[in-house]
């Protein structure tokens, strides 16, 4: 039995610039775009032993290096630095060069001479630290590796020597040390909720203090690269996702095209045209889906979004979903060799970590907070595990004509905009023979006190000569408005 699922479409998009109803296309969107902040959210939370821990800032640094080595040659005149420019996939054997390697070895034998208290008590902590609490002792540690990175780079001419060097102040990495070690007794003795609301206020003082720094300078404008540089520890949690899990693409469908708020919202108020779509097993087959440099079919499944559920919090330290398997123990080995407690859960267990990980990915990707439930959405999600970012002409995914079942022309769509889509679908239906295509009309109904629609029942013969007509009469009715415009 066959299911029916409905896409309203703006004018714009249908039959404007993007022609969608002419290739056969449907756009699948970025969730950044889409009208829920909270779409494509993953709750990233931080839980590992001082294996991962010591790891994590090794990274960090080989991937801060990279950025300030960009500054230095461009400044603010060449490239604008941002997340893209993060190498987050590189490893410290994959550097270019023993030269390069060894410049980087002593970068991190500086930094953990003067922050490997901080990195320890990091590691110490028995609760799951939150994006926002590690950002704040991120802070105070790029603060030391920033000056460590400029020393080196004048120590080995890499950079004209400052005037004026900076003092590296480690009391504001003790401080943050004893701080973590009070909230851990503290936990200890009153427990983790109630430890967990002194530790929050925590957390928005320091929210407080960024933002009262970021407004109170105009430097953010005038030279970004430098900010990003100051910034980098925000930009480099942002970046981590890409390690995780691959990017998805959603294009949205609803159950029914009653509401008339996702008119209003989706198609240009009651100006656009809602597509529907027969599925005889809930899925949509396309025909140029990208796989390596070749296209491909592959069908898709509707699926339906879920307003009551939690997004489900994942530790990133077990996450390492799109590396190969030398990167991922590169996270979990230490300089002699001894493995992370995490290294069994994660490889000793791949098959239930797999189901594991995989089935968050599946839940939160289909997640939307309860305010959208109105729109009782459907929605096909495309990704792809080779790349993190899929661009824009790639994400536009060809179906078979014969799934689209028929068409709502909204209330308000214009009559001239009715012909011109009735004439792009008697093409499509003579090209393939087919006379079975319906057209209806979206209209308010005083007893539903909703949106509905009803069967407009146009036959192709006597529709196109009509559309025509009536296309011509629009016509000449524009040019005798234009000729008294200017008589």
């Amino acid at each position: 039995m066959s299911k029916e699922f409905y896409r309203i479409r703006s004018l714009e998009s249908l039959i404007g610039k993007h022609k969608e109803l002419d290739n056969q296309e449907i756009f699948f969107q970025t969730p950044e775009k889409l009208n829920d902040p909270m779409e494509g959210f993953i709750e990233f939370v931080f839980n590992g032993d001082k294996i991962v821990w010591k790891n994590f800032f090794k990274h960090y640094i080989i991937c801060f290096e990279w950025i300030f080595q960009n500054y230095i040659i461009y400044g603010e005149n060449g490239i604008q630095l941002g997340v893209e420019y993060i190498p987050i996939f590189k490893t410290f054997e994959e550097l270019e060069s023993p030269e390069y390697k060894q410049l980087i070895s002593k970068i991190t034998e500086s930094f953990f001479e003067n922050s490997g208290e901080l990195v320890n008590e990091i590691s110490q902590i028995t609760t799951d630290i939150s994006k926002d609490e590690l950002l704040r002792y991120l802070y105070f540690s790029h603060n030391v590796l920033l000056e460590i990175v400029q020393r080196t780079y004048e120590d080995q001419e890499l950079m004209p020597r400052r005037k004026q060097i900076t003092k590296i102040d480690i009391n504001n990495i003790k401080n943050i040390s004893k701080y973590i070690n009070a909230i851990e007794k503290l936990r200890e003795e009153y427990g983790h909720e109630k430890v967990n609301i002194l530790h929050q206020d925590s957390v928005a003082w320091y929210e407080k203090m960024m933002l009262e720094l970021n407004c109170n300078t105009v430097m953010g404008k005038e030279t970004p690269n430098k900010n990003f540089i100051l910034n980098f520890n925000s930009h480099y949690l942002e970046a981590l996702k890409k390690l995780t899990y691959p990017k998805v693409y959603v294009a949205s469908f609803l159950e029914n095209p009653y509401n008339s708020s996702t008119w209003g919202n989706y198609g240009e108020n009651h100006t656009g045209v809602c597509l529907i779509f027969k599925s005889d097993k809930e899925q949509l087959e396309f025909s140029n889906v990208l796989s390596g440099d070749r296209p491909i079919t592959q069908s898709l499944k509707f699926k339906k979004v879920n307003y009551d559920s939690d997004f489900k919090e994942i530790n990133f330290f077990e996450s390492f979903g799109l590396l190969t398997y030398q990167k991922i123990y590169s996270w979990y080995i230490d300089e002699s060799n001894n493995e992370s407690i995490l290294f069994d859960k994660m490889f000793k267990n791949e098959d239930s970590w797999r189901e594991e990980f995989w089935g968050k990915f599946e839940k939160n990707k289909l997640i939307k907070t309860k305010d959208w439930h109105y729109e009782k959405e459907y929605r096909l999600t495309y990704h792809r595990l080779s790349d993190y970012e899929v661009p824009k002409e790639h994400r536009k995914l060809k179906y078979d004509f014969n799934s689209l079942k028929g068409l709502i022309f909204g209330i308000k769509t214009p009559l001239d905009k009715k012909c011109e889509i009735i004439e792009i679908i008697k093409n499509k239906c003579k090209e393939r023979n087919r006379n079975d295509f319906e057209f209806n009309q979206a209209y308010y109904c005083n007893s539903e006190k909703e949106i509905r629609y009803r069967n407009l029942n146009l036959k192709f013969n006597d529709t196109i000569q009509k559309s025509k007509k009536v296309t011509k009469s629009i016509k000449k009715v524009k040019t005798i408005n234009d000729k008294n415009k200017y008589n």
